[in-house]
C-alpha cells in the first residue's frame, strides 16, 4: 500500500491524536491502538510498556493549553509503515500560551496483528522547545541560520 487512504489501521491512530489532548490522556484510550508492550521513541525520550506511555503522555501534556496533528500522507507496507504530521500546540510557560508552536514530524511503526507495537517519532527538539526557550532558543536559532 503506498499511502494511507483506507487503512483502518492508520485511522486508528489519526482518531486517537485527533481525540487524545490535554486532560484526556488514559490507559484505556491509548490501549485501543498500542499493545501492552509498546516501545515508544522519539527525540527526547523513550518509553516501554502501555502504562509508562500513558505517564509519558499525561506529564507531556500536562502544561499544554491545545493541542492539534494534521496528518499529510503515509504508507503501509505489511507491517511496518509512516506517516508524516504536523503538530501545533500552545504551553503555557512558552510566550504565555498566546503563540501557536508547529512541529513537522515523521512517525515510523510497526504493528501487530492490528495495534502498534513500535511507534518511533523523528523531528526536530529545536522546533518543538529548544527554539523557544529565552536566550537559549535565539542561541540555536543562530546556529541554525549559520549552518544552511
Amino acid at each position: 500500500m503506498d499511502n494511507w487512504q483506507g487503512d483502518k489501521d492508520f485511522f486508528a491512530m489519526i482518531s486517537l491524536y485527533q481525540k487524545m489532548g490535554p486532560g484526556d490522556v488514559h490507559r484505556q484510550l491509548l490501549a485501543r491502538l498500542y499493545t501492552d508492550d509498546i516501545e515508544f521513541q522519539d527525540p527526547l525520550h523513550q518509553v516501554s510498556g502501555i502504562d509508562n506511555l500513558t505517564t509519558y503522555f499525561a506529564e507531556l501534556y500536562e502544561n499544554v493549553l491545545e493541542l492539534s496533528f494534521n496528518f499529510h500522507h503515509g504508507f503501509r507496507k505489511g507491517d511496518e509503515g509512516c506517516v508524516h504530521w504536523t503538530m501545533t500546540y500552545r504551553h503555557k510557560n512558552l510566550y504565555g500560551g498566546r503563540r501557536d508552536i508547529i512541529v513537522h514530524g515523521v512517525s515510523l511503526l510497526t504493528w501487530r496483528e492490528d495495534k502498534v507495537c513500535r511507534h518511533r517519532d523523528f523531528f526536530d527538539a529545536g522546533e518543538l522547545l529548544y527554539e523557544h526557550i529565552p536566550l537559549f532558543g535565539w542561541g540555536i536559532r543562530k546556529l541554525k541560520e549559520r549552518l544552511t
